[in-house]
């Protein structure tokens, strides 16, 4: 069985973070959602860890709750630079 080699090197969490989601805002937006970045500023930014595995857990989690979540109300996307509600999923 072939053991995935864990990289340890420093990056940016914030811009790990930034970017990752800022390539599936597309994606939320054709669903009527908007995704939120919200940093802690005390939040220590460099991280030691694999970056590589981390956006792709990510790009995995996000895009299921994008692809997953039923939006309550209207099925229009949000306005363009007008802050929008967070997405509710439906019970």
């Amino acid at each position: 069985m072939k053991r995935i080699e864990l990289e340890q090197v420093g990056f940016s969490l914030h811009d790990l973070l930034s970017e990752t989601l800022q390539l599936l805002s597309p994606k939320a937006y054709s669903r009527g959602m908007e995704i939120e970045l919200d940093v802690q500023l005390e939040m220590p930014d460099i991280r030691c860890g694999d970056p590589t595995r981390i956006r792709q857990v990510l790009m995995n989690l996000v895009s299921n709750a994008i692809k997953f979540t039923e939006m309550v109300g209207s099925s229009s996307p949000p306005t363009r630079g007008r802050r929008s509600t967070a997405p509710r999923a439906s019970r």
